[in-house]
């Protein structure tokens, strides 16, 4: 029997678009790694029970929760096989995908990719995956750049330069220029008709969705449909703002006249713009802000189950920070009963009832308890290894006393080659025997003293505050599960993942903490609910 071999699947979708329906990219992409896996089950191939996803996060950086948990549990030798659909879902950037090999590689850690058939298991396999994430980022980087020169000489003609159509356009199948369709005029007229009128986008997109009226619908290449969903506040000011429907095109900053026909005067287009901004109605990134959102993928809404994305907007010449709801982000504020939660409030809050938990023995010891249970039930199936490696020892020994006697002072080849044979056998339970000894020994080092996880919680807000905004990101994250925000019942509720030394270093004033220490696996210590 093949020793078991932990694969985790790694999932990654850069955008929180439809985080919320019922199957995502992400499930997509983990059914396909789950297919892989039973597919060499013969090899000992297992699913680790724990899932790495990262919704809404960028691959140009490592700085993700999910990869982060992955990468400690690598370090601490309990994955062995770790999958991805495609090796850029791992990461874009070069340097990051080989420093993440190299780390695979000290570890044992074998990578495979679904799509792309490399497997870093061999070295060949290692060398192939690094020439074609070289050779696909140049690759990337010379397309991009010939496609942004080919953009900015066409728009400058005032050509149209490609890309998807809008209400109240078509694109001339010969030609390639857009061309008016007048069945959409009235529906382009009202979007910024409408929101004069509201003078809201949460409002307008209600009223749009109400009239039947929907987004541009048009049918790609492969002769696909595309388009036609349901108007929201997102991508209403995206229309609001193009400058198609002045006869316009936006390179960068500027505006050059189109060879198109416009379908709203100037003035009205104005109006709109004007308006806009007196609302704020650009689209603002939280991460072209100073403020770090510590919590940023971690608070869910209790109301509707959405995601709380990280926002901010300006009151009275004042700039606010929040997790807003995502569903109210899309379709205004009727569309979930919890709005948004203040961001900095929210997360002194939660360093606040980290270090309170240190004051509660009860809670504590129950921590304790279930994060050394969790390690007690992987020392079953290790045991019950270990003495099926130790009886095949046993009877291989014994068989080959057997055969030595038998030959006596003859050579008999049969004889020999069994022996042989047997040796083969005996080496490789020997092997595994030393495997399963050294996940014993690291089992055994992970037992838990209450006395260490209460002391460092008790000092948690004040190392807390003196370590790097980079520090305090991951640490929340390697804490953290997950927090649910109740603004109608005003909680929170704050899952935990199990608690082991939360190895602070104190010199000369300044604090520091180590994250490659050995964190218990994902089984989930819920705190209940704090006001």
């Amino acid at each position: 029997m093949k020793p078991i071999r932990w694969c985790a699947i790694y999932t990654r979708k850069s955008t929180d678009e439809n985080l919320n329906s019922d199957f995502t990219s992400l499930d997509a992409q983990r059914e396909s790694g789950e297919s892989l896996i039973k597919s060499r089950k013969e090899e000992g191939w297992q699913l680790y029970p724990e899932q790495f996803d990262d919704p809404a996060y960028s691959g140009g950086n490592i700085n993700r929760p999910g990869l982060q948990r992955l990468l400690a549990l690598v370090r601490q030798g309990k994955i062995h096989v770790v999958i991805a659909y495609k090796y850029d879902r791992l990461s874009r950037n070069i340097k990051d995908f080989v420093r993440i090999l190299d780390l695979f590689d000290k570890y044992g850690v074998a990578f495979v990719s679904v799509t792309q058939q490399f497997d870093t298991s061999t070295s060949i396999g290692r060398i192939f995956q690094t020439m074609l994430m070289g050779f696909a980022q140049f690759e990337r980087e010379l397309v991009s750049e010939r496609t942004r020169d080919k953009r900015a000489a066409m728009i400058q003609k005032g050509k149209w330069p490609g890309g998807m159509p809008i209400i109240g356009y078509d694109v001339d199948s010969t030609t390639k220029k857009l061309v008016v369709n007048r069945n959409e005029t009235k529906q382009t007229q009202d979007q910024f008709l409408f929101y004069l009128k509201e003078k809201s986008l949460g409002r307008t997109a209600k009223l749009l969705n109400e009239k039947n009226y929907r987004l541009k619908k048009w049918t790609n290449k492969e002769g696909l449909e595309k388009g036609g969903g349901r108007y929201n506040k997102s991508n209403l000011v995206n229309i609001l703002r193009n400058p198609l429907y002045i006869g316009k095109l936006r390179y960068k900053d500027k505006l050059f006249k189109g060879e198109h026909t416009a379908l709203v005067e100037e003035s009205l287009f104005d109006r709109v713009q004007k308006l806009l901004n007196q609302n704020n109605g650009t689209h603002h990134s939280a991460s072209q802000d100073k403020h770090e959102f510590l919590l940023k993928g971690l608070v869910r809404c209790q109301a509707c189950g959405s995601t709380m994305t990280s926002n901010f907007a300006y009151s009275k010449g004042e700039k606010y920070f929040y997790y807003k709801c995502v569903k109210v982000n899309k379709f205004g504020k009727e569309a979930c009963p919890v709005k948004s939660a203040p961001a900095k409030e929210l997360e002194a809050l939660i360093v606040k009832r980290l270090s309170f938990l240190g004051e509660n023995k009860k809670l504590v010891e129950k921590i304790v308890k279930e994060a050394q249970e969790s390690s007690v039930k992987a020392f079953g199936p290790l045991r019950e290894d270990r003495k099926r490696a130790q009886e095949e020892i046993r009877k291989v020994d014994e068989a080959a006393k057997k055969l030595i006697l038998a030959l006596g002072s003859s050579k008999n080849r049969f004889v020999l080659e069994k022996l042989d044979e047997l040796e083969a056998t005996k080496q490789k339970a020997e092997e595994r025997l030393a495997e399963i000894n050294l996940t014993v020994q690291k089992l055994e080092g992970q037992v838990i003293d209450a006395e260490i996880i209460r002391k460092n919680l008790k000092q948690f807000e004040a190392a807390f505050e003196k370590l790097t905004l980079n520090e305090r990101k991951d640490l929340l994250r390697l804490l953290i599960k997950e927090v649910i925000y109740d603004q109608t019942q005003s909680k929170i509720k704050l899952t935990l993942r199990p608690l082991p030394d939360l190895g602070f270093v104190i010199e000369d004033g300044k604090v520091s903490f180590d994250e490659r220490q050995e964190w218990l696996p994902g089984q989930d210590s819920n705190l209940g609910q704090a006001r």
